[in-house]
């Protein structure tokens, strides 16, 4: 199996050390592993529940945090047959020299969970490789 990375970003608010999330505990909760803060937490806390929730899951090394996906592109396969592939450009921004990394990587897949209301929903080829509930729908 390919190696699956996961990208995640934190919004200019939660960068701020007072910001606290805009989303009720049920909307940040993994089924099977509930968010027992509470409503409108501190930026912080959203971030160690999903360190943790892969670290549980042994999947530590998939996960890439304050990381802004900055453009998705759809890779046609390069034979009749094959699969599309996504190439994602990400940057992240280097505290310690003031300096935004600007970076290509390409997957197999992309999942995109980009709101309060939105319910990602994983295709079944993905599920075989994340513990992914049997109807494909996470949270």
């Amino acid at each position: 199996m390919e190696k699956i990375s996961v990208h995640l970003g934190l919004s200019s608010q939660a960068a701020n050390s007072k910001g606290s999330t805009n989303v009720p505990d049920i909307a940040m909760s993994f089924s099977d592993a509930r968010f027992a803060y509470g409503p409108f937490a501190p930026y912080w806390v959203p971030r160690q529940y999903i360190e943790n929730y892969f670290s549980i899951h042994k999947t530590d090394s998939y996960l890439v945090l304050n990381t802004t996906v900055e453009k998705l592109t759809r890779i046609q396969p390069s034979s009749k047959g094959g699969e599309d592939r996504w190439r994602l450009v990400l940057r992240k921004y280097e505290p310690a020299t003031h300096v935004d990394i600007w970076w290509e990587e390409e997957f197999d897949a992309v999942i995109l969970a980009n709101g309060h209301y939105s319910i990602p929903y994983v295709r079944e080829t993905l599920s075989q490789h994340l513990a992914v509930p049997s109807n494909g729908v996470l949270g």
